[in-house]
């Protein structure tokens, strides 16, 4: 978690924000990132959570933007992340959690697709000390629909892909979800025919 924020001793910090935040009673919702070197332990962070008494979890795949955005090594593939996904969803609906996915397509997420969240369509404005701006046009939000979404039931309310993500794997998993062929191309993607 140091590593994560890039700040030594957070970790002891954030958990005595989150007891001094459980012990409100508050509505709180976690922030969950989805990486290369912690999408495989998702199913056991959930776990986790739920014993500490956290109710609601959301999943934000992890972007290649602002201070990540040479780190590809950070991003997995949608594909490979998901069935982890599909084991904490599973967990989440018997123990009573909302856990929400905001960056994977629903097609993606096959049977779990109800699971996902599109947080840009909210009307959300971020305000940080650096900036201001509405979710929906950041590039933190899913941004492109690609060739394979076209006649997609989710169409008309899945935002797409971010476009970081296509530009390190191209839509072949979009693609392959809907039984079509690829039509881009990423820098770790599949070759498209």
């Amino acid at each position: 978690y140091d590593a994560l924020v890039r700040s030594p001793g957070s970790y002891a910090r954030m958990l005595a924000g989150l007891d001094a935040m459980l012990a409100t009673g508050l509505p709180l919702v976690v922030d969950l990132i989805v990486k290369e070197d912690t999408y495989r332990r998702l199913p056991e962070a959930i776990v986790w959570l739920h014993a500490r008494g956290v109710r609601a979890v959301d999943l934000w795949f992890v972007s290649l933007t602002d201070h990540n955005a040479e780190n590809v090594g950070s991003l997995p593939r949608m594909s490979a992340a998901v069935p982890m996904m599909a084991e904490a969803f599973r967990f989440a609906r018997g123990h009573a959690m909302t856990l929400r996915s905001l960056h994977v397509p629903r097609c993606l997420l096959g049977e779990d697709h109800a699971h996902a969240f599109d947080p840009g369509a909210a009307r959300v404005r971020v305000l940080t000390p650096d900036a201001c701006f509405d979710l929906k046009a950041s590039r933190l939000a899913g941004q492109r629909q690609v060739a394979a979404c076209g006649g997609c039931r989710f169409e008309p309310i899945c935002p797409g892909l971010r476009v970081d993500y296509l530009a390190v794997f191209g839509d072949a998993e979009v693609a392959a979800a809907r039984g079509q062929a690829p039509t881009i191309a990423g820098r770790r993607g599949l070759p498209v025919l």
